[in-house]
């Protein structure tokens, strides 16, 4: 029997894998025990963004199923973790959201087995059009687990505004390898800014229904700033027509199909200012990565991290990804500003607290004086 029993989707998440592994040495010093069932090793939509690294994951952990998660049924999903949850029997165990409705099942054979359950919760009410029916739906559902986990306010306003108690929900920070980017982008640094030509730089998937890459690449060619070069890297189904798209045009954009986390910070590390223009993102991890590369950042007031990390005019901006005139705004008082390395400090110097050993820390500290005792 396992004191802690966490269901996470899939093995590909390089950056929750250093997380478990945080809170498993947690665990290990305190005598707690801890598994982690990994429904699957990756999803279709992140095909191409790289291997998932087993190196990273120490920790306790099963993987249900091999290849994408999404390609599963749901009654294979729900049969498999059924059996997985009953064989790791563990006083509170940690679910992930709503969305799986085989996690949904999982978790009400849960409440009537009387078993203590936090759910982690990452979406915000900007994410999509809401939908009355959906919106009691959730609220229903939500009534379910003990606890919340979120990575921050929008999440917290999000449970508030469906009906959950102040007192139930709990941050955990949302962090990534720090040491190891930190590491890496040291040692390639040396050659950062070298060039006569700046650049700004969105690393991501290719997915213009929540991405919003057209709309950008609309705007940056518009400004048509000869010294500056917009650079796009990552995989998605939208590659081809982004490809189409930037083959149109006469600014200077350049497209690189996505790579492994570690060789992503050679980007980083080349790039002058980050840019994350989504409609809809529970967090945002690429912009803890590009502050860890020292970069300035300008990102949607639609993403989750907006609030915690960015400071206006400090270490860059927040813009509404709908509005055309506020992003071109953001952007060429970016292309002006001669202080981008003084605010990618302090970008830097922002992100020193959102760590993987605090992220662990903060989910051991819930499931254990919540709801273990030793």
């Amino acid at each position: 029997m396992n004191d802690i029993l966490i269901i996470h989707n899939y093995l590909w998440s390089h950056y929750k894998a250093i997380v478990f592994s945080k809170l498993n040495n947690l665990c290990t010093d305190s005598g707690i025990s801890l598994h982690v069932i990994q429904m699957a090793e990756s999803e279709k939509r992140r095909n191409g963004m790289g291997e998932f690294d087993l190196k990273l994951h120490n920790y306790p952990h099963s993987v249900l199923f091999r290849g994408n998660l999404d390609e599963i049924n749901f009654w294979k999903r729900f049969k498999f973790l059924y059996k997985e949850v009953k064989a790791n029997k563990a006083t509170v165990i940690n679910i992930p959201g709503y969305e799986d409705w085989a996690v949904v099942a999982i978790m009400l054979f849960l409440k009537i087995s009387g078993y203590k359950i936090v759910m982690s919760f990452d979406s915000t009410k900007l994410d999509y059009k809401r939908n009355l029916l959906k919106e009691f739906i959730k609220s229903v559902l939500l009534r379910v687990p003990n606890s919340f986990l979120c990575y921050g306010q929008l999440q917290k306003d999000y449970l508030k505004s469906l009906g959950v108690k102040d007192e139930n929900i709990h941050f955990r920070c949302q962090a990534t390898n720090n040491k190891e980017i930190s590491n890496i982008y040291d040692k390639i640094a040396i050659n950062r800014n070298h060039n006569s030509i700046k650049k700004l730089l969105y690393v991501g998937r290719i997915d213009d229904s929540d991405k919003n890459i057209f709309k950008l690449i609309d705007i940056f060619d518009q400004i048509n700033n000869i010294k500056w070069e917009l650079v796009i890297v990552g995989n998605g189904k939208d590659a081809e027509l982004l490809r189409l798209k930037i083959s149109k045009l006469k600014s200077n954009i350049s497209y690189y199909k996505g790579v492994g986390w570690e060789k992503v910070i050679e980007f980083y590390a080349s790039a002058n200012v980050f840019i994350l223009p989504s409609t809809s993102e529970p967090w945002g991890l690429v912009v803890n990565e590009a502050m860890l590369c020292k970069l300035p950042i300008l990102v949607s007031n639609h993403c989750g991290c907006y609030p915690h990390l960015v400071q206006d005019n400090v270490n860059g901006f927040s813009f509404d990804p709908n509005n055309i005139i506020d992003i071109q705004a953001k952007i060429e008082f970016m292309m002006q500003n001669d202080n981008l390395n003084e605010m990618g400090q302090k970008s830097f110097e922002l992100i020193q607290n959102y760590t993987p050993e605090r992220s662990a820390q903060e989910m051991y500290n819930i499931f254990i004086n919540k709801y273990i005792t030793k």
